[in-house]
């Protein structure tokens, strides 16, 4: 089995060019042959987001039918199809980014909270999306036991969660 970078998935994608299109399809035609499928991480996915809405002007809509292109191609596999399925339903219908709602979804599924991305809860949040604090801090995160994520070290701002009442 062997992986798709993000480079690979965007050539997959947009067809753009020629030369680098014909490697990904030459690799993709040998894994069918063999009967192996291609893998595509979750970080790649989030990253081929990035790309195709900032580069190629894709909008939501288009970006979600891809995924699900994707997710029913058999010549692909995934971190977790059905995490992906349940992100793609939460992203067509609100305003985060994929990424954002591929984390929140993730965490959910790992049964952790998250608010240490407070960007990400927020928006999530807004949208009356069940999104709770993240308490699970690594030792070697720089964030002391008992002190939230959201407070700025950087700017010396903390803000306090909304949930929990952290700073």
């Amino acid at each position: 089995m062997i992986a798709f970078d993000t480079n690979h998935l965007v050539r997959h994608i947009v067809q753009d060019d020629e030369e680098q299109c014909a490697i990904v399809a030459t690799e993709l035609a040998n894994e069918i042959e063999k009967e192996r499928s291609i893998r595509i991480f979750d970080l790649v996915l989030m990253e081929t987001s990035w790309v195709l809405e900032t580069v190629y002007g894709f909008d939501r809509v288009a970006w979600a039918q891809v995924l699900e292109e994707l997710l029913d191609d058999s010549a692909f596999s995934f971190d977790d199809p059905g995490r992906l399925r349940t992100t793609i339903k939460v992203y067509r219908q609100g305003k985060a980014g994929f990424a954002d709602y591929l984390i929140a979804e993730t965490a959910r599924s790992e049964f952790c909270e998250i608010c240490g991305l407070a960007r990400i809860s927020r928006k999530i949040r807004d949208e009356r999306t069940e999104v709770e604090c993240w308490r699970g801090f690594r030792a070697d995160s720089g964030v002391k036991p008992g002190r939230h994520p959201a407070k700025s070290r950087i700017q010396g701002n903390p803000r306090q969660c909304r949930h929990t009442g952290a700073q």
